[in-house]
């Protein structure tokens, strides 16, 4: 299960672009889920090899680092706090542990090995008796979350998924702070940092337009604080 953290609505009305990009991402889903493969070939392949169906919900962010990190806390993390009669039915409950969400995600990838394998056609849905698979929890307990796409937002969701040892992918944040593996150790990124950013830039300013000087404007979150060093660092 995939938890995407994105900026869907600004001010109360949708950002379009990045609701463009759940819209793209649900998409991605559900082909990888159903075997389609009008935009990847090698997903038909893929869905004959690979039991795994990926479900997904979204958080929208704002932009705002409080507002996100609340509700993955309150809404995503709060699933694992399952609940169980004690023996005895005296009415006291027991939190489930890691290990216990360890265990229940191995007995399904158990469950899911166990099953008939799907039917050749990647045009067929699979069956009734095959989907079950597809939705194994109303509230899900999130695997990996992707996102988010401001880095202010990002820096305080990569401590929780470090401490919650849940894995994070940003698209698009790009503060450099965010490379310490020991701070952030489940962080991950499909984008270069700002580094690459800066030294670009200069080398084009340098190099081309034969500047001497310049000056950066930035706003003082941990990506303009950053992009700002490093285009320090690169001149």
């Amino acid at each position: 299960h995939m938890t995407h953290m994105v900026p869907l609505l600004v001010g109360g009305s949708p950002f379009q672009v990045f609701v463009d990009s759940a819209a793209v991402a649900l998409m991605a889903l559900h082909h990888f889920n159903h075997g389609i493969a009008d935009v990847v070939p090698e997903i038909s392949a893929v869905r004959e090899r690979c039991r795994t169906r990926f479900t997904m919900d979204m958080i929208d962010t704002n932009f705002s680092p409080i507002k996100t990190s609340g509700e993955f806390y309150r809404d995503v993390l709060t699933r694992g706090r399952r609940w169980e009669e004690q023996a005895g039915g005296n009415g006291t409950r027991r939190e489930m542990t890691n290990q216990d969400v360890t265990r229940r995600r191995r007995r399904k990838r158990r469950q899911l090995q166990e099953e008939p394998s799907l039917s050749n056609s990647t045009a067929t849905p699979p069956s009734e008796s095959s989907r079950s698979h597809l939705h194994p929890d109303p509230q899900p307990i999130p695997t990996v979350m992707l996102g988010a796409v401001r880095s202010a937002v990002s820096s305080p969701l990569a401590t929780l998924a470090g401490v919650y040892s849940v894995p994070q992918i940003s698209y698009a944040s790009t503060a450099t702070t965010l490379d310490n593996q020991d701070q952030y150790p489940y962080f991950g990124r499909v984008v270069p940092s700002a580094t690459g950013d800066a030294d670009a830039a200069v080398d084009y300013l340098t190099g081309f337009l034969k500047l001497t000087h310049m000056g950066v404007l930035y706003v003082r979150d941990p990506y303009g604080t950053t992009y700002a060093q490093a285009i320090l660092n690169a001149a």
